[in-house]
């Protein structure tokens, strides 16, 4: 068991740019373990020298990283690497392919999380998804403008269109969950060719209409293309809909849940299954939309932290971390030059020509809006770039 420093020059250190990081401002030294024991052994090894504390972990063939994790307590995640059974089968197929496991105790779950990212980004490793390529790209969600509206997703909103909500991540749980909506308030899904003929639309000939899909004969549409409702009857089930999406009518989860809890009573376990599946993902949408209408927090502060016994900065800008300091404190004999440096963090971080021309870091931003929004009383700690200057001139004008 050995350290690695972030100035070892050594060929033992296989990665010398793993010690680099935007989210940390002082070095923390990387741990390595051989990965030439048996199971027993390496989990006694990590039972003595790695802490239960948040950090990340590596592991490496070779000289290469293949899979970067993060956890809120190291020993206990890097231990499950090294167990049996088949809930940990992909444990064992990543260490099984790694020579070495180094890991780096960070001191904070939120910035193990931003350090995570970074590592990955980094060094690409072949076994992560999350992080190696752009994430999933923005959409919006949308009123369609039709015979027979009905809600669409897009990467743009189309020319003309009232309602929309977003951007918003659109993968597929998301697509899902926008026909999940349609399906739920018996919106038509017919293509834009199929005709609609609502039942109070006056037509100068009888016509033989009937039903394009198994939707309307199983009576999770109203049947528009067969005149099974009127338009004044269609609107109102649109009108429900938007609320729904606007967070302002959850009756839709409740009545899921109402059906969920008599099919499970009755032990209808399939039925209630889908019931499960349909709740969850409904829970999913609103969710996301939630977070669009309330961000938990604002788009550039900067974020005070104890990491161990040190005071740090997290400058956040554009919605995701774009620099880390250590923070002035009153009773640091160096406070008055950790300020100025502060300042000068805050006038680049801030800069209003970066924050037009720079693209936002969309899954630093998704750590960001995450952890706010699961703890939403840390928001009370954050500073304004202002109120950070503010602060910092106090130090600046001591004698």
């Amino acid at each position: 068991m050995r350290f690695i420093s972030g100035l070892d020059e050594s060929p033992t250190a296989p990665l010398k740019h793993l010690h680099r990081s935007t989210v940390l401002p002082f070095r923390r030294l990387f741990r390595e373990l051989p990965l030439d024991a048996d199971p027993r052994s390496l989990r006694q090894q990590l039972r003595e020298f790695c802490p239960a504390s948040p950090g990340v972990y590596a592991y490496l063939d070779g000289g290469r990283v293949i899979y970067v994790g993060v956890s809120s307590k190291l020993r206990k995640r890097l231990i499950t690497y090294f167990q049996g059974g088949a809930s940990v089968r992909k444990e064992h197929a990543v260490a099984g392919q790694a020579t070495k496991l180094m890991w780096q105790v960070v001191g904070h779950e939120f910035v193990a999380q931003l350090r995570e990212l970074e590592l990955i980004r980094r060094c690409q490793p072949r076994l992560n998804v999350r992080g190696r390529w752009p994430g999933r790209p923005l959409g919006y969600i949308y009123l369609s403008k039709e015979d027979a509206p009905r809600f669409r997703v897009a990467r743009r909103v189309p020319k003309g269109v009232r309602y929309y909500w977003g951007p918003m991540p659109m993968g597929w749980r998301i697509r899902d969950a926008v026909e999940l909506v349609n399906q739920v308030f018996k919106l038509c899904d017919c293509p834009s060719s199929v005709p609609m003929h609502f039942a109070d639309q006056r037509n100068l000939f009888a016509m033989d209409l009937r039903l394009e899909c198994l939707r309307g004969e199983t009576g999770s549409c109203l049947g528009p293309c067969a005149a099974h409702c009127t338009f004044t009857d269609y609107s109102k089930q649109l009108s429900a809909a938007r609320a729904f999406l606007n967070g302002r009518d959850d009756a839709a989860l409740t009545e899921l849940e109402h059906r969920l809890a008599a099919a499970a009573a009755r032990q209808h376990f399939e039925q209630a299954a889908r019931l499960r599946d349909k709740l969850d993902s409904l829970r999913t949408l609103a969710d996301r939309l939630e977070r669009l209408r309330k961000p938990a927090a604002p788009s550039e502060f900067i974020y005070p932290l104890t990491i161990g016994r040190r005071e740090v900065w997290l400058y956040v800008a554009r919605g995701a971390v774009a620099a880390s300091s250590s923070a002035p404190v009153a009773s640091a004999p160096s406070a008055s030059v950790v300020s100025r440096r502060c300042v000068e963090r805050l006038d680049s971080v801030y800069d209003a020509r970066i924050s037009q021309t720079d693209d936002a870091d969309r899954l630093g931003a998704q750590i960001v809006s995450s952890w706010f929004y699961t703890r939403p009383g840390e928001a009370a700690n954050i500073l304004s770039p202002d109120e950070a200057r503010k602060f910092c001139q106090t130090f600046n004008s001591r004698p």
